[in-house]
């Protein structure tokens, strides 16, 4: 009977000590997870933050091409609008005087 009772004994301290080792191994392998999610998401952060600055560059660039198109495009209208004013000043203020005088 001792026997048994020694035997059941040494099994539940054999089974206490996998027990414990397991948790100990869970704790570690939780502690692992963590780290590995950590390093993930600052990984994606650090990707993010990249794309974004990527596509803020191409925008700004975008920007300052379009924003130098139109300030072409409003300066040729300018020049002609002034050369023809240069043209035809005498005629168009002609108009706007007969048209006082008619009202």
């Amino acid at each position: 009977m001792d026997l048994v009772i020694n035997r059941l004994s040494e099994i539940e301290a054999a089974a206490t000590r996998y027990m414990e080792s397991a948790n100990a191994e869970k704790k570690e392998l939780e502690k692992q997870s963590k780290a590995n999610i950590e390093a993930y998401d600052a990984e994606v952060d650090a990707n993010t933050l990249k794309e974004l600055q990527a596509l803020k560059e191409r925008l700004d660039a975008k920007m300052h091409t379009e924003l130098a198109k139109l300030e072409e495009k409003t300066n040729h209208i300018i020049t002609v609008i002034e050369e023809d004013y240069k043209m035809n000043h005498k005629k168009l203020a002609g108009n706007v005087f007969n048209k006082l005088i008619k009202e």
